[in-house]
Protein backbone atom coordinates (compact mmCIF):
# COMPACT_ATOMS: atom_id res chain seq x y z
CA UNK A 1 0.00 0.00 0.00
CA UNK A 2 2.69 2.27 0.98
CA UNK A 3 4.35 2.04 -2.61
CA UNK A 4 1.35 2.13 -4.49
CA UNK A 5 0.42 5.51 -2.80
CA UNK A 6 3.85 6.92 -3.16
CA UNK A 7 3.95 5.90 -7.18
CA UNK A 8 1.01 8.10 -7.36
CA UNK A 9 2.14 10.52 -5.52
CA UNK A 10 4.78 10.93 -7.86
CA UNK A 11 3.18 10.70 -10.90
CA UNK A 12 0.63 13.31 -10.05
CA UNK A 13 2.77 15.72 -8.10
CA UNK A 14 1.80 18.63 -10.59
CA UNK A 15 0.21 16.87 -13.12
CA UNK A 16 -3.41 17.13 -14.18
CA UNK A 17 -5.93 15.44 -16.71
CA UNK A 18 -4.07 16.40 -19.93
CA UNK A 19 -1.23 14.20 -18.83
CA UNK A 20 -3.49 11.07 -19.57
CA UNK A 21 -3.39 12.22 -22.93
CA UNK A 22 -0.14 10.81 -23.52
CA UNK A 23 0.42 7.55 -24.96
CA UNK A 24 0.39 4.46 -23.02
CA UNK A 25 4.05 3.68 -24.00
CA UNK A 26 4.60 6.88 -22.38
CA UNK A 27 2.60 6.71 -18.87
CA UNK A 28 3.74 3.09 -18.83
CA UNK A 29 7.42 4.23 -19.37
CA UNK A 30 7.17 7.20 -16.95
CA UNK A 31 5.66 4.48 -13.81
CA UNK A 32 8.32 2.39 -14.95
CA UNK A 33 10.71 5.24 -13.92
CA UNK A 34 8.54 6.16 -10.58
CA UNK A 35 8.36 2.39 -9.67
CA UNK A 36 11.98 1.15 -9.99
CA UNK A 37 12.69 4.71 -7.73
CA UNK A 38 10.33 3.90 -5.40
CA UNK A 39 11.20 0.73 -4.33
CA UNK A 40 14.74 1.07 -4.33
CA UNK A 41 14.46 4.02 -2.06
CA UNK A 42 12.25 1.76 0.44
CA UNK A 43 14.54 -0.80 0.12
CA UNK A 44 17.64 1.16 0.91
CA UNK A 45 15.41 2.62 4.15
CA UNK A 46 14.42 -0.72 5.23
CA UNK A 47 18.45 -2.54 4.80
CA UNK A 48 17.62 -4.32 1.45
CA UNK A 49 14.89 -6.32 2.75
CA UNK A 50 13.96 -6.95 -1.34
CA UNK A 51 16.15 -9.33 -3.21
CA UNK A 52 17.07 -8.65 -6.65
CA UNK A 53 14.21 -10.99 -8.46
CA UNK A 54 11.81 -9.15 -6.40
CA UNK A 55 12.37 -5.87 -7.22
CA UNK A 56 11.73 -6.90 -10.51
CA UNK A 57 8.43 -8.40 -9.66
CA UNK A 58 7.33 -5.62 -7.75
CA UNK A 59 7.99 -3.06 -10.26
CA UNK A 60 6.25 -5.08 -12.64
CA UNK A 61 3.23 -5.77 -10.45
CA UNK A 62 3.46 -1.56 -9.32
CA UNK A 63 3.02 -0.54 -13.09
CA UNK A 64 0.27 -3.05 -13.81
CA UNK A 65 -1.84 -1.71 -11.26
CA UNK A 66 -1.36 1.84 -11.42
CA UNK A 67 -1.69 1.42 -15.11
CA UNK A 68 -5.16 -0.10 -14.99
CA UNK A 69 -5.79 2.50 -12.28
CA UNK A 70 -5.44 5.37 -14.88
CA UNK A 71 -6.51 3.82 -18.27
CA UNK A 72 -9.44 2.66 -16.48
CA UNK A 73 -10.52 5.19 -13.76
CA UNK A 74 -8.71 8.21 -14.23
CA UNK A 75 -8.58 8.92 -18.00
CA UNK A 76 -12.02 9.36 -18.91
CA UNK A 77 -12.79 11.53 -15.97
CA UNK A 78 -14.32 15.63 -16.92
CA UNK A 79 -10.72 17.76 -17.18
CA UNK A 80 -9.44 18.21 -13.25
CA UNK A 81 -6.26 19.16 -12.22
CA UNK A 82 -4.22 17.76 -9.40
CA UNK A 83 -3.46 20.62 -6.62
CA UNK A 84 -1.99 18.91 -3.30
CA UNK A 85 -0.90 15.08 -3.50
CA UNK A 86 -0.12 13.61 0.22
CA UNK A 87 -0.42 17.33 1.49
CA UNK A 88 0.57 17.24 5.45
CA UNK A 89 -1.87 19.90 7.79
CA UNK A 90 -2.13 20.62 11.42
CA UNK A 91 -5.19 21.92 11.93
CA UNK A 92 -6.66 23.56 15.30
CA UNK A 93 -10.16 22.32 16.31
CA UNK A 94 -11.76 23.50 20.00
CA UNK A 95 -8.28 24.17 21.08
CA UNK A 96 -7.14 20.87 20.03
CA UNK A 97 -4.02 20.19 17.33
CA UNK A 98 -4.90 17.40 14.68
CA UNK A 99 -2.49 16.55 11.99
CA UNK A 100 -3.58 15.01 9.00
CA UNK A 101 -2.44 14.19 5.50
CA UNK A 102 -4.96 13.96 2.39
CA UNK A 103 -3.44 11.54 -0.21
CA UNK A 104 -4.84 13.71 -2.83
CA UNK A 105 -6.96 17.09 -3.64
CA UNK A 106 -8.44 18.04 -7.23
CA UNK A 107 -9.49 20.63 -8.30
CA UNK A 108 -12.16 20.74 -11.54
CA UNK A 109 -12.66 23.07 -13.77
CA UNK A 110 -15.75 24.93 -11.90
CA UNK A 111 -13.51 25.54 -9.39
CA UNK A 112 -14.56 23.14 -6.51
CA UNK A 113 -12.37 20.30 -4.96
CA UNK A 114 -12.70 16.77 -4.75
CA UNK A 115 -10.98 15.06 -2.12
CA UNK A 116 -9.51 12.03 -1.99
CA UNK A 117 -8.18 8.86 -0.35
CA UNK A 118 -6.16 6.05 -1.44
CA UNK A 119 -7.30 2.67 -0.56
CA UNK A 120 -5.27 -0.75 -1.54
CA UNK A 121 -6.49 -3.06 1.24
CA UNK A 122 -10.07 -3.56 3.13
CA UNK A 123 -13.70 -2.37 2.54
CA UNK A 124 -14.15 1.24 2.68
CA UNK A 125 -16.93 2.14 4.65
CA UNK A 126 -18.16 5.75 4.44
CA UNK A 127 -21.92 5.60 5.12
CA UNK A 128 -20.94 6.33 8.64
CA UNK A 129 -20.52 9.91 7.34
CA UNK A 130 -24.49 10.42 8.24
CA UNK A 131 -24.80 8.57 11.33
CA UNK A 132 -23.98 10.19 15.03
CA UNK A 133 -20.91 8.45 15.16
CA UNK A 134 -18.18 9.29 12.36
CA UNK A 135 -15.85 6.40 12.60
CA UNK A 136 -14.35 7.09 9.54
CA UNK A 137 -14.01 11.04 10.16
CA UNK A 138 -10.37 11.82 7.99
CA UNK A 139 -12.37 12.81 4.87
CA UNK A 140 -14.98 14.97 6.68
CA UNK A 141 -12.67 16.96 8.80
CA UNK A 142 -10.53 17.59 5.43
CA UNK A 143 -14.26 18.92 3.91
CA UNK A 144 -15.08 20.52 6.90
CA UNK A 145 -12.35 22.29 8.44
CA UNK A 146 -8.94 22.34 6.09
CA UNK A 147 -11.12 23.32 2.96
CA UNK A 148 -13.50 25.29 4.90
CA UNK A 149 -15.64 27.47 2.40
CA UNK A 150 -13.55 26.16 -0.40
CA UNK A 151 -16.30 24.89 -2.72
CA UNK A 152 -15.59 21.29 -1.47
CA UNK A 153 -17.62 18.87 -4.36
CA UNK A 154 -17.12 15.90 -2.85
CA UNK A 155 -15.47 13.27 -0.94
CA UNK A 156 -14.25 10.43 -1.84
CA UNK A 157 -12.13 6.70 -1.77
CA UNK A 158 -9.85 5.56 -4.56
CA UNK A 159 -9.70 1.73 -4.69
CA UNK A 160 -6.73 1.26 -6.72
CA UNK A 161 -6.60 -2.35 -6.27
CA UNK A 162 -7.30 -5.58 -8.23
CA UNK A 163 -10.37 -6.56 -6.35
CA UNK A 164 -13.76 -4.23 -6.55
CA UNK A 165 -11.80 -1.44 -7.90
CA UNK A 166 -12.89 2.20 -8.17
CA UNK A 167 -13.91 5.72 -6.76
CA UNK A 168 -16.40 5.27 -3.35
CA UNK A 169 -17.96 8.43 -1.57
CA UNK A 170 -20.49 11.78 -1.54
CA UNK A 171 -20.71 13.44 -3.67
CA UNK A 172 -22.63 17.04 -4.03
CA UNK A 173 -24.07 15.92 -7.64
CA UNK A 174 -24.52 12.95 -9.20
CA UNK A 175 -21.98 11.65 -11.42
CA UNK A 176 -18.72 14.73 -11.20
CA UNK A 177 -16.77 10.94 -10.96
CA UNK A 178 -18.20 7.35 -11.68
CA UNK A 179 -19.25 5.42 -8.43
CA UNK A 180 -19.79 7.74 -6.22
CA UNK A 181 -23.34 8.21 -4.73
CA UNK A 182 -24.54 12.07 -5.56
CA UNK A 183 -26.40 12.87 -1.95
CA UNK A 184 -29.50 13.43 -3.82
CA UNK A 185 -29.50 10.45 -5.42
CA UNK A 186 -32.15 7.45 -3.98
CA UNK A 187 -28.64 5.46 -2.60
CA UNK A 188 -27.23 8.81 -0.86
CA UNK A 189 -30.47 9.61 0.90
CA UNK A 190 -30.41 6.60 2.68
CA UNK A 191 -27.66 7.87 4.55
CA UNK A 192 -27.57 11.35 4.21
CA UNK A 193 -31.86 12.19 4.56
CA UNK A 194 -33.31 15.12 3.21
CA UNK A 195 -35.60 16.01 6.27
CA UNK A 196 -31.86 16.17 7.86
CA UNK A 197 -29.86 17.03 5.04
CA UNK A 198 -31.75 19.38 2.60
CA UNK A 199 -28.41 20.46 1.40
CA UNK A 200 -24.73 19.77 0.37
CA UNK A 201 -23.63 22.96 2.88
CA UNK A 202 -25.59 21.30 5.77
CA UNK A 203 -23.51 17.93 5.51
CA UNK A 204 -20.55 19.96 5.49
CA UNK A 205 -22.33 21.82 8.39
CA UNK A 206 -23.23 18.31 10.02
CA UNK A 207 -19.13 16.94 9.73
CA UNK A 208 -18.30 20.40 11.01
CA UNK A 209 -20.59 20.09 14.59
CA UNK A 210 -20.09 16.24 14.88
CA UNK A 211 -16.46 16.41 14.73
CA UNK A 212 -16.45 19.62 17.07
CA UNK A 213 -18.27 18.24 19.40
CA UNK A 214 -16.61 14.72 19.28
CA UNK A 215 -13.27 16.99 20.50
CA UNK A 216 -15.01 18.92 23.09
CA UNK A 217 -15.98 15.42 24.52
CA UNK A 218 -12.93 14.15 25.21
CA UNK A 219 -11.83 17.51 26.60
CA UNK A 220 -13.74 16.88 28.71
CA UNK A 221 -12.49 13.34 29.88
CA UNK A 222 -15.09 11.08 27.76
CA UNK A 223 -13.30 8.18 27.07
CA UNK A 224 -15.85 5.60 26.94
CA UNK A 225 -15.67 2.83 24.29
CA UNK A 226 -18.23 3.30 21.51
CA UNK A 227 -18.15 0.45 18.32
CA UNK A 228 -21.03 0.23 16.37
CA UNK A 229 -19.45 -3.35 15.31
CA UNK A 230 -17.90 -6.02 17.66
CA UNK A 231 -15.67 -6.61 14.39
CA UNK A 232 -13.87 -3.32 15.20
CA UNK A 233 -12.56 -5.06 18.37
CA UNK A 234 -11.27 -7.95 16.72
CA UNK A 235 -7.38 -6.13 16.91
CA UNK A 236 -8.11 -4.61 20.66
CA UNK A 237 -5.63 -5.74 23.23
CA UNK A 238 -7.38 -4.80 25.94
CA UNK A 239 -10.81 -6.86 25.66
CA UNK A 240 -10.97 -8.37 29.07
CA UNK A 241 -11.72 -4.92 30.07
CA UNK A 242 -14.25 -3.86 28.19
CA UNK A 243 -16.66 -6.97 29.70
CA UNK A 244 -17.96 -7.30 26.38
CA UNK A 245 -19.43 -10.92 27.66
CA UNK A 246 -20.89 -9.34 30.54
CA UNK A 247 -23.10 -6.43 28.78
CA UNK A 248 -24.27 -9.40 26.53
CA UNK A 249 -25.55 -11.15 29.10
CA UNK A 250 -26.93 -7.88 30.87
CA UNK A 251 -28.63 -7.59 27.34
CA UNK A 252 -30.20 -11.03 27.36
CA UNK A 253 -31.58 -10.54 30.96
CA UNK A 254 -32.83 -7.49 30.07
CA UNK A 255 -34.76 -8.89 26.80
CA UNK A 256 -35.83 -11.49 28.78
CA UNK A 257 -37.51 -9.14 31.84
CA UNK A 258 -38.63 -7.20 28.91
CA UNK A 259 -40.80 -10.76 27.23
CA UNK A 260 -41.70 -11.93 30.87
CA UNK A 261 -43.51 -8.36 31.40
CA UNK A 262 -45.19 -7.97 28.33
CA UNK A 263 -46.54 -11.45 28.71
CA UNK A 264 -48.07 -10.77 31.62
CA UNK A 265 -45.39 -13.41 33.60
Amino acid sequence: GTLVHHVLELFWRDQNSQSLNASPEVIQANLDAIAEQVIIEFNEKHDGVFSENFVRLEKERLVKLVMMWLETYEKDRASFEVVACEEERTLEIEGVSIKLVVDRIDQLDDGRQLIMDYKTGNAVNFKNWGEEIITEPQLPIYAAFALEGQGVAGVCFAKVKWDKPGFAGILAEPKLIKGPYGYTEARGRKIFSEEQFPSWTSIISYWHDNISATVLSLKAGDAKVQVQDLKHLAYCEVMPILRVAERELQFEHLQKANLNKAGGI
